[in-house]
């Protein structure tokens, strides 16, 4: 008796194994024919939910939804020729492909809208003043590209005005940062052009503002990596370290291109510039191990020197003014 019922039990055990077998081929077959065979063991109802067990790709998917997504044109020649895959060598092919762009950003930003879409906004209109920073280096006259510069500076201040602090501090700060190079360019090319043509006092009173400006935009910036106590950090994080080396420096040397009224006020503008030459030293040799992988030795080295040359000269004007 024993021994027919391991034979029967062999039997049975023979023919679960053959039915699994033809249970995976037929689900291999489904798989195959394009069918999407869900798990039995999930449904217990009745006839109809016996139908739901079985159902095909365009059971599951709305073939209009399909069509959506379809891609009908892959044609992408008419963008080849509005920006051509070799260099710009002269102002006519820059400004061809600064045309192109500004196209480009007219059609994105009516998508991305202020509202609802304020980061890719913002960084639209930064590719925007970034096209014009470009087309200026292919620009010989000095006037005209300060017409593009000024532009750039009325596309990033119309962003960083209506920009809460709050939520979007590291817009702000790029923002902040680049609006400072920016009319710290223009002082640049402002000086330039005084230098080739007569300048009365009301253009220096320009050019005063603008470094001003230019300074206020940098210190803006700094104060925008104060904590919320309002407290300066004693250690910056890696990716503010740089900006805010390099912002002390560009406002050291902003005050160093006022054009003073008189000697008092020429030796305030230049002890300043000494202030925060130092600023920049003292962070820096504070924070070796951060601040040494950033590439800023040539920074440094001017920071160092000027630090050292300023009280000379200052010492020099006084006695000259005695």
């Amino acid at each position: 008796t024993q021994c027919t019922e391991a034979v029967v039990s062999t039997q049975s055990t023979g023919e679960e194994v053959e039915e699994e077998k033809k249970e995976e081929e037929e689900k291999v077959e489904d798989l195959e024919s394009g069918e999407i065979v869900f798990n039995e063991k999930a449904y217990d109802g009745d006839e109809e939910d016996e139908q739901k067990k079985r159902k095909t790709f365009s059971d599951l998917v709305d073939i209009e939804d399909i069509e959506l997504l379809r891609i009908t044109n892959v044609e992408s020649g008419q963008y080849e020729e509005l920006v051509p895959g070799e260099l710009c060598k002269t102002y006519d092919d820059a400004r061809k492909v600064f045309k192109a762009g500004s196209k480009f950003v007219e059609n994105a930003v009516k998508f991305y809208t202020f509202d609802g879409y304020v980061t890719d906004f913002v960084e639209i209109k930064q590719d925007l003043s970034n096209m014009y920073k470009n087309l200026a280096v292919y620009e010989v006259d000095e006037s005209r590209q300060c017409k593009m510069h000024k532009r750039r500076i009325d596309t990033l201040t119309e962003l960083v005005s209506p920009l809460n602090i709050q939520h979007f501090r590291q817009l702000c700060r790029q923002l902040r940062f680049e609006l400072g190079e920016v009319k710290n360019t223009m002082v640049s090319l402002k000086y330039s052009i005084a230098a080739e043509l007569p300048v009365d006092q009301q253009n220096w009173k320009k050019i005063n503002n603008l470094c001003f400006g230019a300074i206020q935009e940098f210190e803006n910036f700094c104060d925008l990596l104060r904590d919320p106590s309002d407290n300066f950090p004693e250690t910056l994080s890696d990716e503010t370290v740089r900006p805010y080396i390099i912002s002390q420096i560009y406002i050291a040397r902003l005050y160093g291109k006022f054009r003073p009224t008189d000697t008092s006020q020429k030796l305030a503008f230049l002890a300043k510039a000494e202030t925060h030459f130092k600023k920049a030293l003292e962070y820096y040799d504070a924070h070796l191990p951060q601040c040494g992988g950033m590439d800023l030795k040539e920074e440094i080295d001017v920071a160092r020197e000027m630090a050292h040359f300023l009280p000379r000269k200052m010492e020099k004007i006084r006695k000259l003014a005695v």
